[in-house]
């Protein structure tokens, strides 16, 4: 965190609860709400809840902060349960150098995050290939199916 929001969050008394009015532990809440939303299937209300404490915390907090790479975590695993495999790996990609710089590469959160990112890369790569699969099944399907519905001509 660096200058202003460094001095913002100080002036805040370097607690997230004074960032939203002094109620305690809204961002935590708000947090909370949309990993269930996620883990309920509801992932359209989980979205829209860690995009609201996201932006609240990089506002507030910078991209830098551990909370802030927390939520941003947290919409990874949200765009990875939604199959948006390209939007969870870039996002996945920034927290994961985020951390690297700020934490080091052998720090426990940076080392989880090399890990997430290796799981959203094979699982996309894994979706791509039962998507391949599945369409060359389907073509040959619908060619085989093509060619027993012509009519036979014979000489």
């Amino acid at each position: 965190m660096e200058g202003a929001g460094r001095a913002r969050f100080a002036s805040l008394g370097g607690n997230e609860n004074n960032i939203t009015g002094g109620a305690p532990n809204t961002l935590k809440i708000i947090g909370n709400l949309a990993t269930m939303y996620r883990s309920q299937g509801n992932l359209e209300a989980a979205e829209n809840l860690e995009k609201q404490a996201l932006e609240t915390r990089k506002r507030i907090l910078e991209e830098e902060h551990p909370n802030t790479l927390g939520s941003m975590r947290n919409l990874v695993l949200i765009y990875s349960s939604q199959g948006k495999w390209e939007t969870a790996e870039k996002l996945e990609i920034q927290v994961l150098e985020t951390r690297k710089r700020v934490l080091g590469e052998r720090h426990r959160d940076t080392l989880i995050s090399m890990g997430d990112l290796t799981f959203t890369i094979v699982a996309k790569d894994d979706t791509t290939r039962r998507q391949s699969r599945h369409y060359i099944q389907w073509s040959y399907a619908k060619k085989s199916s093509a060619q027993n519905t012509l009519p036979r001509w014979t000489a």
